[in-house]
């Protein structure tokens, strides 16, 4: 009695599969458009949980990458409001990195390091104010106010010519 049971479940469970496995006939799903706001909202909720912008427009309630890309080109505004929710994906991103170090173990360390790189990278690009290097000139640390002080004193800067010693 119990092995018919088990059979017959698998035999649903198959059955199901191949229907789920089926392409849908009719119309497919219409995504919702940039001009949604609750959908702008849902896709910034995303993109500040962690989600990059494929993963986020991936999602039924969420408008396509294609048009949200062509929105963000043709309106200020929406830019600037996709921009402010990619900056704070950066720092969701970045904080999650200590959790990821914090995981590391003997065997995985090397991976665990490459996704921490990853996600510094990606920050940096996006977030550049924030997490991006700064690029100092060459001469940037010859010039600076404690760098002459410090040759001053050890006797290698220029010494300004007073106009009596000509």
């Amino acid at each position: 009695m119990a092995q018919a049971r088990k059979a017959c479940r698998t035999r649903q469970r198959q059955r199901a599969l191949q229907l789920a496995a089926r392409p849908q006939l009719g119309r497919p799903p219409v995504k919702p458009t940039p001009d949604d706001t609750k959908a702008v909202a849902r896709l910034c909720e995303l993109l500040i949980g962690g989600m990059s912008m494929g993963q986020a427009c991936a999602q039924a309630d969420c408008p396509s990458k294609t048009a949200v890309y062509a929105r963000m080109a043709a309106d200020n505004d929406f830019r600037t409001t996709i921009a402010r929710a990619r900056e704070a994906q950066q720092h969701a991103m970045i904080d999650d990195t200590i959790d990821l170090a914090d995981s590391a173990t003997p065997e995985n360390w090397q991976v665990v390091r490459l996704r921490i790189w990853a996600r510094q990278w990606r920050a940096a690009k996006l977030a550049p104010k924030v997490y991006g290097t700064v690029a100092e000139p060459a001469n940037a640390a010859e010039a600076s106010p404690l760098a002459l002080l410090l040759q001053q004193m050890q006797g290698k800067a220029l010494q300004p010519v007073a106009d009596g010693d000509t």
